[in-house]
């Protein structure tokens, strides 16, 4: 898996969809885990700020784009492995 993260290009929202297409793709299977959530007690909520929303959405359809085409057909080079990769020095296992 972190062959698969070090390719990840989003940020903020883009980030989840990004990654789950991405190991989807690589052949990672997923199982759903009931999470709880609780309200927020510090901070201030910023998702649904007009800015946040607009630049979501556009790295949405920017990785949507991206994920797409096919190798051949791609016109963004493949990235780099970024040093700032979630999870960079991790090492993971396929659990299929």
């Amino acid at each position: 898996m972190s062959e698969v993260a070090a390719l990840l290009q989003s940020d903020y929202a883009a980030i989840s969809p990004e990654l789950l297409g991405r190991l989807h793709r690589a052949g990672y299977e997923f199982i759903e885990v009931p999470v709880p959530h609780y309200p927020r007690e510090n901070g201030r909520q910023s998702g649904l700020s007009p800015h946040v929303v607009v630049r979501s959405f556009l790295e949405l359809c920017h990785i949507r784009r991206t994920m797409s085409l096919s190798e051949d057909e791609a016109t963004w080079p493949s990235p780099a492995p970024r040093e700032d990769a979630p999870f960079p020095d991790a090492s993971f296992q396929d659990v299929s």
